[in-house]
């Protein structure tokens, strides 16, 4: 991620990248004197299941005489002593555009672990009263040490209405001993995972792996750093729901929107790649008639009654009892929902409800058909 703070550098690192620390740490106190520095640009993270920008992370750019990298930057501040304040910058300008943020979408901060655990920057989120749609998202170049006091800090952040977000799902043993200790709710595939994951069938099953830790976990799953079709098309067909990258939409100081090109091209991928999975394949033709009419439908079929606008009010249909009966709607189920959720759905329901056919309607609210609950569980039981 662009704003990860690093840890001091090894041995055997690049003398280029030593030489760039170096400089970086040289012209410090000059940015920190510089009211409007770091300043921060947006990029856009991606709904893959409706084709809509979700929400967006907040990320940090550099305008000094030494050209580097936002990661060598956090580096030299931390060498120097100063990661602390130059992270508090960054928390407090996201905080501040997060009111300006498009209605239903979420913004991610970075913080590192060390930076997480000072005053000035725990302040900062303190004092800004609700966090609701904040996630706090933990950078993964520096190592957590202290993981009970981590987690308490991150249960404070929770408290104040914020979610915790980590970075680089995926990227080793200890990445995963991190997310089973944190409990994040929302998990990033490390960009390694995601180049070139089209040709890959290892890091395919590595993905679906993490998806349903995951679930487990009650976590969101983000496919960072995507940049082609290719790798878009097949983290939709692997039924990862948020993805972010330059195919996607770059940083930008304002709160880009998803292209025209774009959004046909995930809406055309889910059809074809997810469809199969969604309670379209299991609709059935109803008929539609208006509300109170008889006689009954015929046995095989499913009726729905309608009131005076159109909407459906009941379902009319022959139980296994061959008694006619007519329930009220009371969900209605887009045809896009995954037929896995729909079968959670349909458990909660009460008893004496749990057989009845569940209604499927199409993105403008009309009805599309219904779908008997046990082609449900049959089609899971085949799988």
């Amino acid at each position: 991620m662009s704003t990860r703070a690093a840890p001091a550098a090894e041995a055997g690192a690049p003398t280029d990248d030593l030489e760039t620390l170096a400089a970086c740490a040289q012209v410090l106190p000059e940015l920190l004197r510089t009211p409007d520095q770091p300043r921060l640009v947006f990029q856009p993270i991606i709904d893959l299941g409706r084709a809509v920008v979700a929400g967006y992370e907040a990320l940090a750019r550099f305008d000094a005489s030494i050209t580097a990298t936002p990661d060598v930057w956090f580096a030299a501040a931390a060498q120097a002593g100063v990661g602390p304040e130059l992270e508090r910058r960054v928390v407090r300008r996201a905080l501040q555009a997060r009111h300006a943020l498009p209605v239903n979408c979420f913004l991610t901060i970075n913080v590192s672990p060390r930076a997480l655990t000072s005053a000035e920057v725990m302040a900062e989120f303190q004092n800004s009263g609700d966090l609701s749609g904040i996630f706090v998202e933990l950078t993964e170049q520096q190592h957590i040490l202290d993981i009970p006091t981590t987690r308490d800090i991150l249960q404070q952040l929770r408290d104040h209405g914020a979610m915790i977000a980590m970075d680089d799902a995926g990227s080793g043993y200890s990445g995963l001993q991190r997310l089973l200790a944190l409990r994040p709710e929302l998990m990033k595939i490390d960009r390694s995972l995601v180049s070139g994951i089209d040709a890959d069938e290892a890091k395919k099953a590595c993905v679906e792996m993490l998806g349903v830790l995951a679930n487990r976990l009650d976590a969101w799953l983000l496919a960072e750093g995507v940049e082609t079709a290719e790798e878009l098309r097949t983290l939709i067909g692997l039924d990862v729901p948020l993805a972010q990258g330059f195919l996607l939409g770059r940083p930008v100081e304002g709160w880009s929107d998803l292209d025209a090109r774009t959004t046909a091209r995930i809406r055309v991928a889910s059809r074809e790649l997810l469809g199969s999975r969604q309670l379209v394949r299991l609709v059935e033709r109803v008929r539609l008639r208006p509300a109170g009419t008889e006689p009954p439908p015929d046995p095989d079929s499913i009726a729905v009654d309608l009131d005076d606008d159109g909407r459906p009010t009941a379902l009319v249909f022959t139980d296994g009892a061959a008694s006619v009966r007519r329930v009220p709607v009371t969900l209605r189920l887009p045809v896009t929902t995954p037929i896995a959720e729909a079968a959670k759905l349909v458990l909660d329901r009460p008893v004496d409800r749990r057989l009845d056919p569940l209604l499927c309607v199409h993105d403008d609210g009309t009805v599309a058909g219904a779908v008997r609950v046990e082609r449900v569980f049959r089609y899971l039981a085949e799988r």
